[in-house]
């Protein structure tokens, strides 16, 4: 039997570092998603990402990248468009560019956007059953020889922040506890 008093003084060391940690790893808020159960919901249909950037088309690029993640998940599974279901709906706007360095080789900006989730219920209420906050995500891109090379830049930028968005966005999902529709 393991009596943790029959320990030497370097066990003795390990077994508090381990019982520490586990202790820091418990309360840290931080929770495992297990692929077959997570979510606020058992089951729900995607709505429309609002956008609001310049770009025009970096919701639907975000509610692309939901619909695949969850489309792979067993909860919360993924149904019909049409479906009289809790429906998740969202939007996504860009902040102001910054300017993140600038030296006599050129200069160095960061894209940002914000998102934001709400689960919805079916039929609609005054108020979402969930809503994720306001998520902020971001990407550097360096000054090109052309403006058109800036602009690519940019753009490759605002598609990566779009994507590091989208993940953060589901992972507020999965980790929220259930609520009832």
């Amino acid at each position: 039997m393991f009596i943790p008093g029959d320990l030497s003084n370097r066990g003795r060391r390990a077994f508090v570092v381990a019982l520490g940690s586990a202790c820091l790893l418990l309360g840290c808020g931080y929770t495992l998603v297990r692929p077959d159960g997570a979510g606020p919901v058992p089951a729900l249909a995607l709505g429309v990402i609002r956008d609001a950037t310049p770009a025009g088309d970096l919701g639907l690029r975000i509610r692309l990248g939901l619909a695949r993640t969850l489309a792979a998940r067993d909860r919360p599974r993924l149904l019909a468009d049409d479906a009289e279901a809790p429906r998740l709906e969202g939007s996504v706007d860009a902040l102001p560019d910054r300017t993140i360095a600038y030296d006599s080789l050129g200069a160095a900006f960061e894209v940002r956007l914000r998102g934001r989730l709400e689960l919805l219920a079916s039929p609609p209420t005054a108020w979402p059953l969930w809503t994720s906050g306001d998520v902020e995500r971001s990407a550097r891109y360096p000054r090109g020889a052309t403006s058109a090379a800036t602009e690519s830049n940019r753009r490759l930028a605002l598609e990566a922040a779009a994507d590091a968005l989208a993940l953060a966005l589901l992972d507020r999902l999965l980790t929220s506890p259930e609520v009832k529709p």
